[in-house]
């Protein structure tokens, strides 16, 4: 395959490999991203197989289909599994390393200033906190090192924007201009129902640290998607998990506040189209640790039209 995309033949003279060798050789390749196929089912069909056990010779092929033709019916499902198989061997494998699919080599300095601005498209700001979210890129001084050119040169400004955040903050001029107007006039203090890996979480979708509960205890969260924050304004006051079915309320969350939680958990969860929802109903099984049906908030729910199913609360698409 270092000449280019090679057909499956190809590759089995040219390393000398019989088919079924050859088949657990791409198979490794593909599981580990080093090799592709330009034929879907051929693709899927190497990347789904099994390591094989024993050798596939000629003789053991002979085998196998002297024991089909005694097994009556057997023979032709064995036949059009071998014939399905070798159908299977279409299209043609590369290399994913090669020039044709990586394209050119970037230097360490220009890979470090294209990272520099894709941090700053997707955050705004850059600082340490976002540069530890990141998988893979360049070392931090040499993305430090191209905000400051970038600084420089006028592109970016440099300041203490976000208080609580360490280090040195480099901002787009778009986000200082946006940081600016919400200085001007407060935001409204809304409620938000944000699901966990939403980037739109503070500090750049890091979930919020240090909660604790009614009672004082640290509340973990989870990343999942399954879960979510309830906010009243800019305060954490609920921790939801797997789509609401355990809700935990927060120390400093107000009765006020909570009473409008059954409400957002309904169009954030069940209010979409049906090919949307994550799930058919609404099943709050605990709230605080205590049965839904006979925790403090039973009643919102109950006005949202929430039912109560033995210890829990249901919502259904009808009743919205």
């Amino acid at each position: 395959m270092e000449n280019g995309a090679s057909p499956h033949r190809d590759i089995c003279d040219a390393c000398s490999l019989t088919p079924w060798q050859t088949d657990e050789a791409l198979t490794f390749l593909v599981r580990a991203s080093l090799a592709s196929g330009d034929h879907l089912p051929s693709f899927l069909a190497i990347l789904q197989s099994g390591p094989a056990h024993e050798e596939k010779s000629t003789a053991a092929w002979r085998n196998q289909t002297r024991r089909s033709r005694s097994q009556g019916r057997r023979t032709v499902s064995s036949r059009q599994r071998i014939h399905g198989r070798l159908q299977q061997r279409g299209g043609r494998w590369f290399l994913t390393t090669s020039f044709a699919v990586m394209g050119k080599t970037i230097a360490p300095g220009k890979r470090a200033e294209l990272q520099a601005r894709l941090l700053l498209h997707r955050y705004g700001v850059v600082v340490k906190e976002f540069y530890r979210r990141e998988r893979g890129p360049e070392p931090r001084p040499r993305i430090f090192h191209a905000l400051k050119e970038m600084e420089w040169s006028g592109e970016i400004r440099r300041g203490y924007f976000f208080e609580g955040l360490s280090g040195v903050q480099f901002a787009s001029n778009e986000a200082v201009d946006l940081l600016a107007k919400i200085g001007e006039k407060p935001a409204a203090r809304e409620d938000l129902f944000i699901s966990v890996i939403d980037p739109a979480l503070p500090f750049g979708g890091l979930p919020p640290r240090g909660l604790t509960d009614k009672s004082g205890r640290t509340v973990s969260v989870t990343r999942a998607a399954a879960n979510h924050i309830f906010f009243c304004g800019a305060e954490p006051a609920a921790q939801l998990e797997n789509y609401a079915m355990r809700i935990v309320t927060l120390e400093h969350a107000d009765i006020k506040c909570l009473q409008r939680l059954p409400g957002k958990i309904k169009d954030r969860l069940l209010r979409l189209p049906p090919d949307l929802r994550p799930r058919k109903k609404i099943k709050i099984s605990h709230i605080d640790g205590k049965n839904a049906a006979k925790s403090n908030l039973t009643d919102f729910f109950l006005a949202h039209r929430f039912e109560i199913d033995g210890d829990n609360l249901v919502l259904w698409p009808s009743n919205i």
